[in-house]
């Protein structure tokens, strides 16, 4: 019974999300439901590469992602920050399997963060929300050693590995991994019980996007993230909300009250 209960909930929320982004709404509001940059524009100085939840809209969903992205973009200039969401169903029943997460996703990330070190003077970056983040610790944790030492932060929220990865992704340092959960959100309790508290990450972007930029500075200030030169950009000027589309309400609210 709980199992069909978290099935009808989160079947209504994926009804109820929007299937597709107009290209303006991006342009209004920053990084949006999908996020290809990385794979359109190629390397930029930081690459964010995230999972998204499940049944969440395009490939890089709107509970997590977006707030997170657009916050890096809003600290280091939108033009320098790669957003790239991970390519994958994001069905319900693959929570159930054994490692939490669908092997299409997974196999997606260990693809992009691959790639994304491969580029010489990028600081790569990483995340994942509910499915996702269980995406996120396999992905990571099934890449060469070269690939992860590589990684200069990673983000998780609404954790469903987070009891059974006693809070730790193999291969990251402690102080390299951050864990966002909502009180009341049972899944960071390993349980796969879905309360309101698990669909409340919007608000944490700002928090979680702080904690990945504060990485990125370590890894510019010792050369790079274990490995490649970071090629020593700039952070942006503009600290406003609205400055470079950071939140998916800034743009619309810059100026407002001025």
């Amino acid at each position: 019974m709980k199992v069909a209960s978290i099935l009808t909930l989160l079947a209504g929320i994926a009804t109820a999300a929007p299937v597709a982004e107009p290209v303006e709404a991006r342009q209004l509001f920053g990084v949006g439901m999908s996020a290809s940059e990385f794979t359109e524009e190629g390397c930029k100085p930081v690459i964010f590469i995230f999972a998204r939840g499940s049944t969440e809209p395009g490939n890089f969903g709107f509970i997590a992602g977006p707030n997170t992205a657009n916050k890096l973009k809003d600290i280091f200039g939108k033009e320098n920050v790669a957003a790239e969401g991970v390519d994958y169903p994001a069905l319900l029943t693959t929570n159930f399997l054994p490692s939490g997460g669908d092997p299409t996703g997974v196999r997606d990330m260990k693809a992009k963060l691959q790639k994304a070190t491969q580029c010489d003077g990028s600081i790569v970056v990483a995340g994942g929300y509910s499915q996702g983040a269980a995406i996120t610790h396999e992905a990571i944790e099934d890449s060469p050693s070269q690939v992860v030492s590589r990684i200069a932060g990673v983000v998780t929220f609404g954790d469903t590995k987070k009891l059974q990865s006693r809070g730790k992704i193999q291969g990251i340092p402690p102080e390299n991994f951050k864990i966002i959960c909502a009180i009341g959100d049972l899944v960071c309790s390993g349980t796969l019980i879905i309360t309101v508290a698990h669909l409340t990450y919007m608000v944490d972007g700002d928090d979680a996007g702080e904690f990945l930029a504060q990485r990125i500075r370590a890894a510019q200030s010792s050369g790079g993230s274990s490995g490649g030169s970071t090629g020593g950009f700039a952070e942006s000027s503009n600290s406003g909300l609205g400055a470079s589309g950071g939140g998916l309400f800034g743009g619309l609210f810059s100026g407002v009250g001025q």
